[in-house]
């Protein structure tokens, strides 16, 4: 991360954690948003341009160290997508979209005003939703809706959105389990056994150095992917480096934040304390925006040899 990125991602979390004081975060927040939206985040997935994507995860990664609670990576695949007059509503902050990939279940339905129908393959349109059932609220706090998904306006086939959801995630879960691991570290500094701090424990400590280095690589292989999506757009080379960051980010962060709980003791999994709220989100928010099996298939297409077409 440049030393911009690294002060502009400072300022972001400063923004955040004094959002956070006033006890919002467990929510969906209509501050948040307009904020974020001040500082321009959705403009950078709708740029296309130098950089955008590059910032963005700087932000995305502040988002997450917070645990904010949101569309956020469903929001900037929107950006991608958008016709111009719901995409400058969405930049303006007074739009907030969601994305879905299957015909009975809406993401972030109460809240959303409106709602993008992904298909496998990258195929977009803006959907009708007939309401079947009161919403429901998961474990993290995210408001979800039992819907049947009407196919409307079709917006084309669209990779470089996908690719922009799954940096989105990637960036989001490591900023978040990174920040479950710091106050790991810092428990463990802390909480004494047998007359010493744990943190002089090699069973302790040295899972969370382990956990932190993966974290690391996981966060400048979601950067590197995010500078060539900016260079390259939505070529198969820079989908699959966005998918492949992704699984990586995933996979770090979902053991880097078990191992977090693990430190606590049993005060990780009280309810109510920060590392338990990071480690939900992250495990809620690493299935969301572009289903695990979508980044698979794109990561498998790209490696698994093309069978010769039989002679004729």
């Amino acid at each position: 991360m440049s030393s911009a990125a690294a002060e502009f991602r400072e300022v972001v979390e400063r923004l955040l954690r004094s959002l956070e004081r006033d006890g919002r975060t467990l929510e969906y927040d209509p501050r948040a948003w307009a904020q974020l939206s001040d500082l321009g985040l959705f403009g950078l997935a709708a740029s296309g341009g130098p950089g955008g994507m590059a910032d963005a995860v700087a932000i995305l990664g502040a988002i997450g160290t917070v645990g904010l609670i949101g569309p956020y990576p469903e929001a900037m695949m929107a950006a991608d997508v958008l016709p111009d007059d719901d995409l400058a509503s969405l930049v303006a902050g007074t739009l907030v979209p969601t994305v879905t990939w299957n015909e009975t279940m809406v993401p972030w339905g109460p809240i959303a005003d409106l709602v993008l129908y992904f298909q496998p393959g990258g195929a977009v349109s803006i959907c009708r939703v007939e309401t079947a059932a009161p919403p429901v609220r998961t474990l993290t706090g995210d408001a979800w809706m039992p819907a049947q998904i009407r196919p409307g306006r079709p917006l084309g086939i669209r990779p470089r959105a996908v690719a922009i959801g799954e940096l989105s995630v990637a960036a989001y879960v490591v900023g978040a389990s990174m920040r479950a691991l710091e106050l790991a570290a810092s428990y463990a500094r802390d909480r004494t056994q047998f007359g010493q701090p744990i943190a002089q424990f090699q069973a302790v400590t040295h899972p969370l150095a382990r956990h932190w280095s993966r974290l690391a690589a996981a966060r400048d292989l979601t950067e590197a992917a995010a500078s060539t999506l900016d260079i390259e757009g939505g070529r198969n080379g820079a989908v699959v480096m966005c998918a492949r960051a992704r699984l990586c980010a995933t996979e770090a962060a979902n053991q880097a934040v078990y191992s977090a709980l693990q430190a606590h003791g049993g005060m990780g999994f009280v309810e109510g304390t920060e590392v338990t709220r990071l480690a939900r989100r992250v495990r809620q928010v690493s299935l969301m925006a572009v289903p695990l099996a979508e980044s698979e298939a794109t990561v498998r297409a790209a490696i698994e040899p093309v069978e010769p077409a039989p002679p004729d």
